[in-house]
């Protein structure tokens, strides 16, 4: 029986490429083998065979989770593989200009990662290239609550490109796709968010609409739920109130019941939201206390990234709105109140366009002076970081105070212009 040239990439080169101590990639062999419905573990004495000089060939089982967890064909690790068991990986196209910005994203990609690259390894792309791009992707989310959507959906972009010239131009196993597909409607989905803080409606729907198609095709429930939600709150925004409340309930559905509590709750206060926007407060109020109860249950789930943020503050704003739905402005003060104190200096933008919706509320509520000290720390902190939506809700607030005659509304109206001349 023939067998495969040693490659010079080596199991352990790829072990660490990939993130992993021999005690992760243990836990990490086991995890991938339960998903794949295949008996067995290893130890790391087995991990230390296979990084030996003159490493046995794993078994088929073991070949299938460690293609599967590495994305690299077994061949190409350094083992002796038979010829019947080589693994076909997809052969990259060699098409002008767009070959060459692959090479350079693979380099880029690969240098985090790995360090440099060999000639030989120049198409290849596996978990290494994943777990920093999946980085990346974090990264996102840290420039998105410091520096703003602008920025960020920057980042989000150049990731997209980065993540589409893998696909295209890389040679990967078929789960590495997979992955990669998986990360680019992630990255869609989130762009989706940002476009909907800057503003721009028409972009965060298109990108919504490309994450909701990919996670379709993929036949992920959770990133299709995350898809759906995302398309909730932009076509309320839109004042399109049937999209929404069919787009909440899809989420609600494409997660399932047996979705993280905390995903689950996050849903149904999407659909509370979609229901209170179209007028059915019955509805609301029900999906309220549906989603009460899934966070009743939370506890230390591990729900998607999307949804790691919903928490006991959320809760609060989305009774709040209920409130203000239902026209009791006053009823909503208190719930917008606990939903600031429970964001905290973590989340400072979330809190600073929740205190705008509180300063709202309050001067509804005829509370003026309240309004303006709420309106008046948002306008001092704002300074250019504010999104395109946190101006537009401190400019309701302003044309609110300009129709109240006192000395502290018209105070706080001029506090108000020197943060929107800075921004």
């Amino acid at each position: 029986m023939g067998f495969m040239e040693r490659s010079s990439l080596t199991f352990r080169q790829a072990r660490l490429n990939a993130g992993f101590t021999q005690a992760q990639l243990v836990a990490a062999y086991a995890d991938t083998a339960r998903l794949l419905g295949i008996g067995g573990t290893v130890t790391e004495r087995t991990i230390a065979r296979w990084e030996s000089d003159t490493p046995p060939c794993p078994a088929p089982a073991a070949q299938r989770v460690i293609e599967t967890l590495m994305g690299i064909p077994l061949e190409d690790l350094g083992f002796p593989v038979p010829v019947h068991r080589r693994t076909t990986r997809r052969v990259p196209s060699e098409t002008g200009v767009d070959r060459r910005t692959f090479l350079a994203d693979t380099a880029a990609v690969a240098a985090g990662a790995a360090g440099l690259v060999g000639a030989e390894d120049a198409h290849r792309v596996d978990a290494g290239h994943v777990r920093q791009l999946q980085q990346d992707a974090d990264q996102v989310f840290v420039v998105d609550h410091s520096r703003g959507a602008a920025e960020a959906d920057q980042l989000a972009a150049a990731l997209l490109d980065r993540t589409t010239s893998l696909l295209r131009h890389g040679s990967y196993l078929p789960m590495i796709g997979h992955r990669l597909q998986l990360l680019s409607a992630a990255v869609h989905s989130h762009r989706a968010w940002l476009n909907r803080d800057r503003g721009d409606l028409d972009a965060a729907r298109r990108h919504s609409l490309e994450a909701l198609a990919a996670a379709r095709l993929l036949g992920d429930r959770d990133t299709e739920a995350g898809a759906l939600a995302n398309l909730t709150l932009i076509t309320t925004d839109q004042d399109r109130v049937w999209e929404a409340r069919a787009a909440a309930e899809g989420a609600l559905a494409a997660a399932g019941r047996s979705a993280a509590p905390t995903l689950q709750a996050m849903l149904a206060v999407r659909i509370a939201g979609a229901a209170g926007a179209a007028g059915d407060l019955a509805d609301a109020r029900r999906a309220l206390v549906a989603a009460a109860g899934h966070l009743e249950r939370a506890g230390s789930d591990t729900p998607p990234r999307f949804a790691r943020f919903f928490g006991p503050a959320e809760m609060d704003q989305a009774t709040a709105a209920f409130y203000l739905d239902a026209g009791r402005p006053a009823a909503a003060v208190p719930y917008l109140q606990a939903t600031v104190r429970g964001l905290g200096d973590a989340y400072a933008r979330n809190a600073a366009a929740y205190r705008l919706k509180l300063a709202a509320a309050l001067l509804a509520a005829g509370e003026v002076e309240h309004a303006c000290h709420e309106a008046g720390i948002v306008a001092d902190w704002i300074d250019g970081t504010g999104s395109a939506r946190m101006i537009a809700r401190l400019r309701e607030v302003r044309l609110g105070l300009v129709k109240v005659d006192t000395e502290a509304a018209r105070a706080c109206v001029e506090r108000i212009d020197t943060a929107l001349e800075a921004s």
